[in-house]
């Protein structure tokens, strides 16, 4: 997966309608729904468009559990 695409996938989630009022102006910032979108996108576009898995749920589970968790590093203590 190319960065190309995943610029596709972050323009086609922060895309905003002219009569919609977001929560704030940021036109290159992420809501967190919008974060969660964007994982979807990526997920689908990696492993659900090459045929690899079948369902969108597939794809995110995929997609977090081999390559988010493995570099997830938690810098502090909740």
């Amino acid at each position: 997966m190319n960065l190309a695409a995943v610029d596709r996938s972050f323009i086609a989630t922060n895309v905003r309608r002219r009569d919609v009022q977001g929560p704030d102006g940021a036109s290159n910032a992420l809501c967190r729904f919008e974060f969660l979108e964007v994982v979807v996108r990526i997920g689908a576009e990696k492993f659900r468009s090459p045929g690899l898995v079948k369902t969108f749920a597939e794809a995110t589970e995929k997609l977090i559990t081999e390559f988010i968790m493995p570099n997830f590093k938690m810098d502090m203590q909740w």
